[in-house]
């Protein structure tokens, strides 16, 4: 029985209705939305009215970029997805289009650090 690999996430649903992200590294980039609206990302904070406005819980926009890690191998986006594995675990992971792949748990670790 082989591992299965889920890969919808919001990113994926936010990329179809037709938001453009850009990162310029892991954690900073801008969000632009349909209508041409833009948010800057700083260090996993948005400029966003959502965020400047009290929310307590990150916005969707910096849910997207958190789904995102920039690969130090190869500067590729490694999208964050879902594995389940033959036993029924599950675990989540970053997987770029070079098949590099980073633990969620790493990803967390370097971006507590920086």
């Amino acid at each position: 029985m082989d591992l299965l690999v889920i890969s919808k996430n919001a990113l994926g649903t936010a990329l179809a209705q037709g938001y453009t992200i850009d990162l310029e590294s892991d954690g900073n980039g801008t969000v632009k939305k349909p209508d041409g609206t833009q948010y800057t990302i700083e260090g996993f904070k948005c400029d966003c009215p959502a965020s400047t406005y009290g929310q307590k819980k990150p916005c969707k926009h910096v849910l997207w970029a958190s789904q995102v890690y920039i690969c130090p191998e190869c500067g590729k986006w490694a999208v964050m997805v879902k594995v389940i594995m033959p036993t029924g675990q599950e675990f989540r992971e970053f997987r770029c289009p070079e098949k590099h792949i980073y633990s969620f748990e790493d990803v967390q670790t370097i971006r507590r650090a920086t």
